[in-house]
């Protein structure tokens, strides 16, 4: 059986609509959760990348853009620590059990 290791990802995100940013961010993270799953394709020694999540989440409505995001990994005494070095061959990268954080922006008004 391959090693675990744990991701957390802690996106800042822009929405077209605040009012609606709840929903989205349930349908993000179902998205980030399916994306890393490793029954849906997520390979063993894959390291994740920015590009991933970009990809995860392209499609989604009602999301404007990514503002920011940072990756860490969650050790076995529960700790967060920012992501380390590259996954190994015989390791596989999961979303933890509390994987996926978003913070939402304001949307900018349109003049």
């Amino acid at each position: 059986a391959p090693m675990l290791r744990r991701l957390r990802i802690a996106a800042c995100l822009v929405p077209e609509s605040l009012e609606r940013s709840g929903e989205l961010a349930g349908n993000l993270q179902a998205a980030l959760r399916t994306y890393f799953d490793p029954a849906g394709g997520w390979a063993i020694g894959a390291t994740p990348a920015e590009d991933d999540v970009t990809l995860a989440l392209l499609d989604q409505p009602g999301l404007l853009r990514i503002e920011d995001m940072r990756f860490g990994e969650i050790g076995d005494d529960g700790l967060a620590r920012p992501w380390g070095a590259a996954v190994q061959e015989d390791e596989l990268v999961v979303l933890d059990k509390d994987g996926v954080r978003i913070a939402f922006l304001q949307p900018e008004e349109m003049p």
